[in-house]
């Protein structure tokens, strides 16, 4: 309806689905997007038969995650990011208690102790939550690890500010075209 020109939902498959329409589309009266996400790779050793890393630099990962430095992982759209995400936080230490705070779930951490939380938009009788609404949410359940997927808001702030309060081993994801841009913005704490 008019008032309410989008949707994004999520499809039994686990894909995207985004829709628009007027007022917001100007020259077709509607454009429905769907995004399939496959996890390719589960471990940094996949990526490396993939050709996507070499062993050393898959070895020097291991040694940032299990060293429990924060790890920042930028790129465009359809870059990876989530692949190499999932990699890096299946390279962490048995034991290690993961929150996920997504916006839409896609992270598949094979660990014993993950709690996957998701966004939820505001309704009539519900409240929303938010991604920043998350992490806050997450700083009190005794994290080892906060793995935050496409952190593209306020929510931003938040993950910086966890870390640089102590709470390391974190991992993200952030839309970045060009390599400089994320490490301009973040503390020293975060590689």
């Amino acid at each position: 309806d008019k008032a309410n020109p989008k949707l994004d939902a999520r499809m039994r498959d686990g894909s995207r689905l985004h829709a628009i329409m007027a007022p917001l589309t100007v020259n077709v009266p509607i454009a429905v997007t769907i995004r399939r996400h496959r996890i390719v790779a589960r471990t940094l050793e996949d990526l490396t038969k993939l050709g996507t890393i070499t062993p050393l630099a898959a070895e020097f990962l291991r040694i940032a995650v299990q060293g429990r430095l924060n790890l920042v992982v930028a790129g465009g759209t359809a870059s990876g990011k989530t692949n190499f995400l999932n990699a890096m936080s299946n390279a962490a230490a048995e034991g290690d208690r993961f929150i996920i705070v997504e916006d839409t779930p896609e992270l598949q951490v094979d660990k014993e102790d993950v709690v996957q939380l998701t966004t939820r938009e505001g309704a009539e009788d519900a409240e929303a939550y938010t991604m920043a609404d998350l992490i806050i949410e997450a700083l009190r359940m005794r994290p080892d690890r906060i793995i935050t997927g496409e952190a593209r808001g306020p929510e931003v702030v938040d993950v910086l500010m966890a870390a640089n309060t102590g709470h390391d081993g974190q991992m993200l994801t952030v839309h970045a075209n060009l390599a400089p841009y994320p490490a301009l913005h973040f503390p020293p704490r975060i590689a």
